[in-house]
């Protein structure tokens, strides 16, 4: 398998800690800029929605740009959203970075599927895929518990800091190696990208999932001082690798479920 994949898929992997890591150290940051846990849950609120309506919108913008520009260029201003957010001297300031992180990852995250399935050979294409996603899925078992270790111990400052390390390793080696060109796929319009979201059929499958996402991510947010409040325990790292570890093997375990 084209050993850039594994630089991909490490962009995917502080692409979803820096997603869920604020979760981990959400009481140290409310702490820090003199806010509410609540108002401090809105730096998820802003990521979340730039990435999840951000994504789609970029992607068909961008469709007609080189995909290994799009990749080292997003990577390079999410680190700096990152480098940004550890020195943000104000809230304000911090809803601001998180804002352009969001952005950078909605263009990451897509384009990291698409230059993985072209790198790769007809016979290894599902595994570069598989390798981009597990990039995601090993943020919850590594980064997020590593990233609020650091935070807790270190400042979470420290946090975003590392972050922005691992995404600039990943684009400054992909800028070295480079990228060979790949041709531009037609360009798929907006339309045509949000056709299959209205139609009922779709719609009706897809809310179970959603309503699921909506309850799990909303305690995940703000697992952190519930965690802290119930055992007394300051550094809750180690509660976040179990519950990335389930996650995994729940993952796994409905994969073999569908392969058999």
């Amino acid at each position: 398998m084209n050993f850039r994949i594994y630089l991909v898929a490490l962009g995917t992997f502080t692409i979803a800690t820096d997603a869920f890591v604020i979760a981990g150290i959400l009481p140290e940051m409310a702490q820090s800029f003199h806010v509410t846990i609540g108002t401090a849950g809105q730096l998820v609120t802003v990521y979340s929605l730039l990435y999840g309506f951000g994504a789609p919108l970029l992607a068909a913008v961008l469709a007609p740009f080189s995909r290994k520009h799009v990749l080292t260029s997003a990577l390079g201003g999410f680190s700096l959203a990152n480098v940004a957010s550890a020195l943000a001297p104000s809230f304000s300031f911090m809803i601001g970075c998180r804002i352009l992180a969001g952005v950078c990852a909605a263009v990451v995250s897509p384009t990291a599927y698409a230059l993985a399935a072209t790198l790769a050979s007809d016979n290894t294409r599902g595994r570069a895929l598989a390798m981009v996603g597990f990039g995601s899925s090993a943020a919850t078992v590594v980064g997020v518990p590593l990233g609020t270790w650091v935070g807790q111990a270190l400042g979470w400052s420290v946090t975003f800091g590392l972050i922005a390390g691992l995404s600039s390793l990943a684009g400054v080696i992909l800028s070295l190696v480079g990228i060979p060109s790949i041709p531009t796929s037609s360009t798929i319009g907006l339309r045509a990208r949000f056709s299959l979201m209205v139609h009922p059929l779709l719609v009706l499958a897809l809310l179970p999932t959603l309503f699921w996402s909506m309850a799990h991510f909303t305690l995940y947010t703000y697992v952190a001082p519930f965690l802290q409040q119930m055992t007394h325990s300051r550094n809750v790292s180690s509660f976040l690798l179990v519950w990335g570890l389930a996650m995994l093997l729940e993952t796994c375990w409905g994969d073999m479920s569908l392969i058999t």
